[in-house]
């Protein structure tokens, strides 16, 4: 497997995306870790606060997939200025998705399940209480009303039960 690797190394790129077209995983790989420092450098040229580095690592790597799969030596560009354009594409395009407008509230959320104190006792969680009931304990609340027992009998006869028998385990609870 060393071998195999080695002599993938000593291959030029061309070469490697062709084989990774037949089948050859390692050869894919290889490309990866040759074209690592191009995505750590626009990662880092193309910063953007809604991303993270390591997002923008993967994206690069994505670009690089797309250039081989797109690739095509034909047309005369060299593979290397073929994948660069990819890899710098899909990271800027990575980056005005994540800073579009629809996003700001992702990009500039806070936790809620994050520790709010340095000792970690309390969470923005503990201080949200939900004084409304649910739809299901709303419904339970007003089924003495009569046009609700009504809209009951066009259940199933199992909906039925499960119904009353629900509403007697939500009326248990609220009494405890």
């Amino acid at each position: 497997m060393k071998n195999e690797s080695k002599m993938l190394q000593s291959l030029d790129d061309a070469t490697l995306v062709e084989m990774y077209r037949k089948g050859e995983p390692e050869a894919f790989n290889v490309l990866l870790r040759r074209y690592s420092n191009k995505f750590s450098f626009y990662a880092h040229r193309f910063y953007y606060k809604g991303m993270t580095y390591q997002d923008s690592v993967q994206e690069g790597a994505v670009g690089l997939f797309k250039a081989v799969l797109r690739y095509q030596p034909e047309r005369g560009a060299s593979f290397h200025s073929f994948a660069e354009v990819h890899i710098r594409g899909q990271v800027i395009n990575a980056i005005k998705g994540a800073s579009r407008n629809k996003h700001r509230f992702l990009n500039n959320s806070v936790s809620l399940h994050n520790a709010i104190f340095d000792d970690g006792d309390f969470n923005r969680m503990d201080f949200i209480k939900n004084t409304e009931p649910s739809p299901e304990e709303f419904f339970f609340r007003n089924i003495d009303d009569y046009e609700e027992k009504q809209k009951i009998n066009f259940v199933s006869g199992s909906e039925r039960n499960f119904l009353k028998f629900a509403r007697e385990e939500q009326l248990a609870s609220w009494t405890c």
